[in-house]
């Protein structure tokens, strides 16, 4: 990082939280900088109506920067939604509507675009005034705090919030000369450049831990390590198993029916759901992806009275079931979890309860490594049945080896998750010093006039996604 000064002189911006600023910038509302235009381009297709593509919520969500290149959604829209909503070089989208207040006010900049591609719903166009702003500033602007914040407190709404013309147009921002715009949009362009490929290369590394985890799992449980020895095993036999091939010696063949029981779950009606009286939890497939629930154990806010479940004739499965998504493309993911305490599960997953509790932590091992996707019906929804789950066959090691494995297998997955919680940890920081960067250059607190900033073909263009990866944006219903 190239050493940063604050500039020579400063004066009052006349915005208490802004505080002082350069001397010779000034600090306008967006209405006296760019051309507003809230889109209300729907993704229907009528026949008097011309095709066109859309540059959706999603792709401004995601995407730092708009390029022609990208899918867009096709649809079709009248002459005059075509005349007033066509993206331009340089335009700035931002979100207008969303789930919640802080996704408000995202940007994305329109770098290149195609003549047919129009912004649409839950968006706003921001056309800068040429001589007064320019297009890359106006996104770094937006971007950071101080401006971003504006949209946040102004957004109203209880389920869904929005911001409306006035709320925009009223934000105010720092504004340098035209020619330092530059400068900061060329500084931090290429500043968030390096930045992003340090990100993209730690998670990376998240990745390549969590398939090394997996490799080695498979190994272990497969027999193909001794975790005792760190070698092969001495001697071995033939499984009876094709796509297992051999197993150590003294290993067994069972059917999961020997070691559990499985059973699915109810469907419980939205009405039924948070009924009052002796409340049990009610776990759904979409809880597997809630924060908190990346591993084994699993937690949901949703409950049912244990009255209803009777009536339904719904299970209460004990506490340490393991339970994993039966059906569409939930079951693809091999997500395995557990149950903390006695609980409902939906109708789209399938609970499986050790005969014996002291071989839980083994058969949860076991199912982690089964593709349950190999055994589902064909068709467009892939499923599976508790018949075809309890009738696969798996390795039974003694009780010995089973020891052995699972002490072996916690000290390990015990140390690749604190790596990654220690590479997620730096992640983290990544993007809050490139946030802290941006503002701080944004508002004038760092000089960046002087900075020689390497030619942009050698920079890595390719910034990271707004969210992260694991994480989907919700687009607001029409």
């Amino acid at each position: 990082m190239v050493e940063l000064k604050p500039y020579p002189e400063y004066q009052d911006s006349g915005v208490p939280w802004l505080g002082k600023v350069p001397r010779g910038w000034g600090v306008r509302r967006l209405r006296d900088v760019v051309e507003l235009r809230i889109s209300n381009v729907d993704k229907h297709h009528r026949e008097h109506e011309q095709p066109v593509r859309l540059c959706n919520y999603v792709e401004v969500y995601r995407h730092e920067r708009i390029h022609a290149s990208m899918n867009f959604m096709r649809a079709t829209a009248s002459p005059e939604e075509i005349k007033k909503f066509r993206l331009e070089k340089h335009d700035v989208i931002i979100t207008k509507d969303s789930e919640t207040w802080d996704d408000i006010g995202v940007p994305a900049l329109v770098e290149s675009i195609s003549p047919d591609v129009l912004c649409g719903y839950h968006l706003a166009i921001l056309r800068p005034r040429k001589e007064q702003i320019e297009g890359p500033y106006l996104l770094r602007a937006i971007q950071s705090k101080p401006v971003s914040y504006q949209f946040h407190v102004e957004a109203t709404g209880i389920t869904r919030y929005g911001l409306g013309q006035h709320a925009i147009k009223s934000a105010l921002l720092p504004l340098p000369p035209l020619q330092e715009q530059q400068q900061i949009a060329r500084f931090l362009d290429w500043k968030t450049a390096q930045i992003d490929r340090l990100i993209r290369a730690k998670r990376r590394l998240v990745e390549l831990l969590k398939e090394q985890q997996q490799a080695l799992l498979h190994q272990v449980v497969t027999g193909q390590i001794d975790v005792r020895t760190g070698q092969p095993y001495p001697e071995y036999q033939d499984s009876g198993i094709p796509w297992l091939g051999k197993v150590p010696r003294g290993w067994k063949s069972i059917p999961l029916k020997r070691i559990a029981d499985f059973k699915s779950g109810v469907g419980f009606p939205v009405e039924y759901q948070g009924e009052k009286g002796e409340e049990l939890p009610f776990v759904k497939v979409s809880d597997m992806n809630l924060e908190g629930n990346e591993e084994q154990i699993i937690r949901t806010n949703n409950t049912v009275s244990r009255e209803i479940a009777k009536k339904l004739g719904a299970s209460v499965f004990p506490s340490g079931t393991i339970i994993f998504p039966k059906v569409g493309g939930a079951l693809l993911t091999n997500k395995r979890r557990q149950l903390t305490i006695p609980s409902c599960i939906d109708n789209n997953i399938m609970g499986c309860v050790p005969k014996n509790r002291q071989d839980t932590a083994f058969i949860l091992l076991l199912l982690s490594q089964l593709d349950l996707g190999l055994i589902a019906k064909p068709g467009p929804v892939p499923a599976i049945s508790e018949g075809e789950v309890k009738n696969i066959s798996v390795q039974w090691p003694t009780k010995e080896e089973r020891c052995a494995i699972l002490d072996y297998v916690k000290n390990y997955t015990q140390k690749i998750r604190t790596a990654r919680r220690k590479i997620r940890r730096e992640v983290e920081l990544l993007q809050e010093y490139r946030t802290r960067l941006i503002a701080d250059v944004v508002t004038g607190k760092l000089d960046v006039r002087g900075v020689n900033v390497p030619a942009a073909e050698t920079w890595d263009k390719n910034p990271i996604p707004n969210p992260a990866p694991d994480q989907n944006p919700v687009e607001p219903e029409d």
